[in-house]
């Protein structure tokens, strides 16, 4: 299994070396690939793996797991919401 960000519309270069350091281990073997970030899913990362994961003789499954717009909304809901109850006036 293959999670990745885009990056330059591409992986990043720390997944690449993190394949080629086990490269013997990926070969021949399934892989499933997962993206996350911006509009688009990062498809262009996952569409990139599946060309170096047929160079490895991996096999890529098919289907992919995409997650867009992937983001950590605890921090901006709680930073947004705090103002408005700030100007909320007192309950009589």
């Amino acid at each position: 299994m293959a999670v990745t960000p885009e990056y330059n519309r591409s992986f990043p270069s720390s997944l690449k070396t993190a394949i080629d350091w086990f490269v013997d281990e990926w070969r021949a073997g399934p892989v499933g690939l997962v993206s996350h970030g911006g509009a688009s899913g990062d498809l262009r990362a996952v569409e990139h793996l599946r060309r170096v994961f047929v160079e490895l003789l991996a096999v890529a499954v098919r289907d992919t797991v995409i997650f867009p717009c992937c983001r950590t909304s605890s921090t901006t809901t709680a930073s947004r919401s705090t103002p408005r109850a700030a100007a909320r006036p007192p309950a009589a």
